[in-house]
């Protein structure tokens, strides 16, 4: 299988290739299956940002960590599959939290949530062959939010920890990958292929996004990563039609729909939903 993980052997992580990332303790059964305008505010995505003193739950040891001020970006909506949009900033580069000096990484929401068994698996695993990390640069370019995901990632698969939470960081992943190629510049030199590359990289993790989501909704209740269950149905049509799986985009779509307690916001958002599966459905058919 492709190597999700590359990017991570400069940090000291050498047994990444041919992880799987929702491989389960107990075994598991394989799934199968818009450019931003520029802003006109002269503010720097540093002007966001201020440094959050943190306490690792692994090493015990404290360290800085680049987060985005709350309340002080302008939310200007969500793409399809709920990826957030700010004006000036892009908040998905700093949700992963990276120790810098024992390698553990996780989502700041889950950030302390980690028990003395998965302190030991960290341990044995990544702290062991760290090399370090630095927080020295000013914001986040995304080949270094990425592989402070591809870390959180890697500690999810040592620690076990939920599928959804591994799904979650993959989706963000594609969403990063995404980002890098919204803002790439058309002056790039080999563009076509550089361009060509993200694209690959970001229907890779959105696969394994759907992939990790559709596992959990049989294993794990509801909320699931902070969304209720009509969230999750959404977000798993949006990823269904991305993975051209659109029996079962059409099929979580309309659970939304027929769903007496959503909300008649997310009700609309999944009838928008089908008409776009409807015409790329129309679409692979020719």
């Amino acid at each position: 299988m492709d190597n999700l993980l590359f990017g991570l052997e400069e940090l000291g992580i050498k047994k990444t290739n041919g992880v799987d990332i929702f491989q389960e303790e107990k075994g598991d059964n394989h799934f199968k299956t818009m450019v931003e305008e520029k802003t006109t505010v002269e503010q720097k995505e540093s002007d966001f940002l201020f440094e959050k003193t943190m306490i690792c739950p692994v090493c015990d040891k404290s360290f800085k960590t680049k987060q985005v001020k709350v309340g002080k970006p302008r939310f200007i909506g969500t793409d399809t599959d709920l990826r957030p949009r700010y004006e000036g900033v892009d908040t998905v580069k700093y949700d992963a939290v990276v120790c810098l000096h024992c390698g553990y990484a996780e989502l700041m929401r889950n950030f302390n949530s980690i028990s003395s068994r998965q302190i030991k698996d960290v341990k044995d695993n990544i702290c062991n062959t760290f090399k370090g990390i630095t927080n020295d640069i000013g914001e986040y370019p995304y080949p270094v939010a990425l592989q402070r995901y591809k870390l959180a990632l890697y500690n999810g698969v040592v620690k076990h920890s939920k599928l959804s939470e591994r799904a979650f960081i993959c989706l963000k992943i594609a969403w990063l990958y995404r980002a890098q190629l919204e803002s790439l510049p058309k002056d790039t030199i080999d563009y076509a292929k550089v361009a060509r590359e993200l694209a690959i990289n970001e229907l890779m993790f959105t696969k394994n996004a759907y992939e990790g989501f559709y596992k959990a909704i049989s294993k794990e209740m509801p909320p699931i990563c902070g969304m209720d269950e009509t969230t999750v149905n959404y977000m798993l049509s949006d990823l269904a039609r991305r993975c051209q799986d659109y029996e079962n985009a059409e099929r979580f779509a309309f659970a939304v729909v027929g769903d007496r307690t959503a909300s008649a916001k997310i009700k609309e958002k999944a009838r928008v939903e089908l008409q776009i599966i409807k015409k790329e459905k129309a679409s692979s058919n020719k």
